[in-house]
C-alpha cells in the first residue's frame, strides 16, 4: 500500500474507508469481523475522523513547504516607470529566452496588475505581477533602426565621352514631365517604319527645319544684300534634295502597298481555283 507522507494514510483508505483486500488476505485468517447492523454509521464516524486528521496534517505540511519556498525569497516592489522584463509565453524553441526585454511600467490599475509598454514598437499590454521581473537598463542593448539609414557619401563622375550637348539634352529631359517624354517617344515609335530607310519622324523634323529656314529667308528679304545670294542658293539646293528624298519615300511606300494588294488578289484567285476543283 502506498501511504502518503503528508496524510499518513493510503488513498484507498480515504476513498473506501477500509484497507484494501489483497489475495494474501483471502488465504490467511482471521477474516474481517462482522460489525453488526450499525456498520454504516460506524463507517461514517471513522471517515469523518480520518478527514479531520488529514485536513490538519495538510495545513501543517503547507506551512512547512511555504517556509522552504520563502527561505531565500525577497519582496519585489514594482513602481510606475520601472524597466521590467516580460515573461515569454510563446517560445518557438528551448534556446529562446524566457524573458522579453525593452518594457516599462506605465500604469498600475490594481496592486497586482500592471500596464507595460514596449519601447521598440510603443505597444501596451496588461499583465500580472508574477509575469514581470525588474531589470537594469545598463544591461539592455537597444537595437538600432537601420531602415531609414542615410546613403553613403559618393562622388558622381561624368564620363569623358559625354559632350556638352548630351548634358543639356539630359538636363532638359530631366526637367520635362514624365508624361510629355513618354508621349514624345511614343510618337517616334509609331511614326517610324522598319521598311523605310528614313523614319517619318526624321522627315517631319527636316520639313519643319526647311519651313523655319523659309520663314527666316522671307524675313530677311527686305534687308538682303548681294552676299546673301550664295546662302539662298545653298538653301534652295538643300530644299531640292529633301524634296527628292520625300518623293522617293512616298513612291516606295506606294509601290509596297500596290504589291501587297496584288499578292492578296493572287491568293484569292488561287483559293477560288482550288475550291472549284474540289467541288
Amino acid at each position: 500500500m502506498n501511504i502518503s507522507e503528508t496524510t499518513r494514510l493510503s488513498p484507498f483508505f480515504l476513498m473506501y474507508n477500509r484497507d484494501v483486500v489483497l489475495p494474501l488476505g483471502n488465504i490467511l485468517k482471521p477474516r474481517r469481523k462482522y460489525a453488526g447492523e450499525e456498520h454504516h454509521r460506524i463507517a461514517l464516524q471513522e471517515q469523518h475522523k480520518a478527514f479531520t486528521l488529514v485536513h490538519k496534517r495538510l495545513k501543517k505540511a503547507k506551512k512547512r513547504q511555504a517556509n522552504y519556498a520563502h527561505k531565500n525569497s525577497k519582496p519585489v516592489e514594482i513602481k510606475v516607470g520601472d524597466p521590467v522584463y516580460y515573461k515569454h509565453h510563446q517560445r518557438k524553441s528551448k534556446l529562446q529566452s524566457k524573458w522579453k526585454p525593452y518594457f516599462r511600467v506605465v500604469e498600475q490599475p490594481t496592486p497586482v496588475t500592471f500596464v507595460i509598454r514596449n519601447q521598440l514598437d510603443d505597444k501596451t499590454t496588461r499583465v500580472h505581477a508574477e509575469h514581470l521581473r525588474l531589470a537594469k537598463i545598463d544591461d539592455w542593448q537597444i537595437p538600432k533602426d537601420n531602415l531609414g539609414r542615410p546613403r553613403r557619401n559618393v562622388t558622381y563622375v561624368v564620363p569623358p565621352e559625354d559632350s556638352s550637348t548630351d548634358k543639356q539634352s539630359s538636363e532638359s529631359e530631366r526637367e520635362t514631365p514624365l508624361a510629355t517624354l513618354a508621349k514624345k517617344y511614343r510618337q517616334e515609335r509609331e511614326g517610324s517604319s522598319q521598311e523605310d530607310d528614313i523614319p517619318l519622324m526624321e522627315l517631319s523634323k527636316r520639313i519643319k527645319a526647311r519651313q523655319r529656314r523659309e520663314r527666316q529667308r522671307v524675313e530677311s528679304d527686305n534687308r538682303s544684300s548681294p552676299s546673301d545670294y550664295s546662302d539662298r542658293a545653298a538653301d534652295e539646293s538643300d530644299r531640292e534634295v529633301e524634296d527628292m528624298e520625300v518623293n522617293a519615300l512616298q513612291a516606295r511606300k506606294k509601290k509596297s502597298v500596290l504589291e501587297r494588294s496584288q499578292n492578296k488578289k493572287d491568293v484569292t484567285k488561287w483559293l477560288q481555283a482550288i475550291v472549284g476543283v474540289l467541288k
